[in-house]
């Protein structure tokens, strides 16, 4: 039996703060499959109906995740990232730590590559004229969240070297004396992951993604990149 359960609070309750706090302190890990109603009956000394209620609110509040057949999961805590009224979107970095979670990146992709019809009209420059291309997929606490796709002007090569493992595309920026000041050619999109974003992501196929294009400016109001960001729905949320 829980020796947190006092006639104070609801036995519910009491197993409810119980398993949320085994999920915040790490011993119940995101996707991992939570005992049966059974087996936490006898864990806590409480009835299949107390548990049953406890779940059920920790389910609506996006702790866990009940999957008819399967069982109750902890679910991936969502990211939320904030955008204003004039759409300055923070950085993947940032927005990890606001939440407090680890960024960290892989990269997959980085070098030069020619302009396709949509990367020329976003950037202003000519039609397969040569651009910094870097594509990485960013993890929150190990969790991949992300894909991100980036073209950058030809005079920014320096990003090619840059270790944008364990730093932000924004700060090696800095770090160059360039600054971005806004995001331009906002698109927001809802789609469905198609078989290579479900592969990085670790998405089922056609599960929903968020899809975010910005021509990133500097406080010249120069095109400095064009971002594609391709972000599992399941783990993260935006804040208007």
């Amino acid at each position: 039996m829980c020796s947190d359960i006092s006639t104070n609070s609801p036995l519910y309750a009491v197993v409810y703060h119980e398993i949320k706090k085994k999920i915040e302190l790490g011993e119940y890990v995101s996707g991992q499959k939570l005992p049966t109603e059974t087996q936490l009956s006898k864990i806590f000394g409480v009835s299949s109906i107390t548990i049953r209620r406890a779940i059920q609110e920790l389910n609506d509040e996006g702790f866990l995740n009940k999957v008819q057949g399967r069982g109750t999961f902890v679910e991936y805590q969502k990211l939320q990232r904030c955008i204003d009224r004039d759409f300055q979107i923070l950085g993947f970095s940032t927005t990890c730590k606001l939440n407090g979670a680890k960024p960290s990146c892989e990269i997959l992709n980085k070098g030069v590559i020619g302009a396709n019809a949509k990367v020329s009209k976003a950037l202003g420059v000519a039609h397969h004229s040569n651009t910094i291309y870097l594509e990485r997929v960013c993890f929150a606490d190990d969790v991949p969240v992300m894909l991100e796709k980036a073209w950058f002007l030809p005079e920014f090569d320096f990003i090619k070297d840059a270790d944008l493992i364990d730093f932000s595309i924004m700060k090696t920026l800095q770090e160059h004396g360039v600054m971005i000041s806004k995001a331009t050619d906002n698109i927001i999109e809802v789609s469905r992951a198609d078989s290579i974003v479900a592969r990085v992501l670790k998405l089922g196929k056609s599960e929903p993604i968020f899809v975010i294009s910005s021509v990133m400016k500097d406080e010249k109001n120069r095109n400095i990149y064009l971002s594609v960001e391709y972000i599992a729905g399941s783990r993260f949320r935006l804040k208007l």
